[in-house]
């Protein structure tokens, strides 16, 4: 059977899976936090992790990622199309999440921080871009608005996840990995896969 839905409800979910790569962003954002803490974390990047220039980095070079990957996308959006672009910052962004998930010294977590920062930047970057191109007037405002939503919920759902870990799996490998390997997990994945090729694209030249 063929679920048919109104225009309202099929621009509703079309803007709320734009909103995801907010979702990765406020995740990726408040995870780092609990990471840092872990004991074999800190083991396991070895004495570079007593250097407090390279421990800040490790947070901080996330928001480095995303700031050149703001660049691109305004050309991608366009010789791409917004739907090719969103799935290529999400493939970025995996691959920067599978760096920091396998990570065995800091110089792979600060590439991994890199790369899912760059991703991070293009889908967050595109998404109120595509959700008001794709939106009615008499929604345009709520739709947007879920980016910021979206960005409050990854961060929330970030705290939990390593608090659970730190609680349950303290001094172990897993309470650290696990957190991180959360954002690249196949549901991810398929989401991103999945999900554009079922949304309306605009505006290719």
């Amino acid at each position: 059977m063929i679920l048919t839905l109104s225009p309202k409800w099929y621009t509703w979910l079309c803007g709320l899976f734009a909103s995801l790569g907010s979702i990765i962003f406020g995740y990726d954002l408040g995870v780092i936090a609990g990471v840092l803490a872990a004991t074999d974390f800190a083991d396991t990047m070895d004495s570079r992790f007593g250097n407090d220039g390279l421990k800040g980095l490790v947070t901080s070079i996330f928001v480095l990622g995303c700031f050149f990957g703001m660049f691109p996308v305004a050309y991608a959006a366009d010789i791409l199309g917004r739907r090719k672009t969103i799935l290529l910052g999400g493939l970025i962004y995996i691959l920067g999440g599978a760096l920091q998930t396998s990570a065995e010294n800091m110089d792979m977590m600060l590439a991994g921080r890199f790369f899912a920062g760059f991703g991070s930047g293009i889908m967050s970057d595109l998404a109120p871009l595509y959700q008001a191109e794709i939106a009615h007037p008499s929604i345009r405002g709520r739709l947007t608005t879920l980016q910021q939503f979206m960005l409050g919920i990854g961060a929330f759902v970030a705290s939990w996840v390593t608090y659970g870990t730190a609680q349950g799996l303290p001094g172990t490998q897993s309470e650290w990995r696990i957190p991180l390997g959360i954002q690249v997990r196949r549901l991810s994945f398929s989401s991103i896969c999945c999900g554009t090729t079922q949304v309306p694209d605009v505006n290719l030249i």
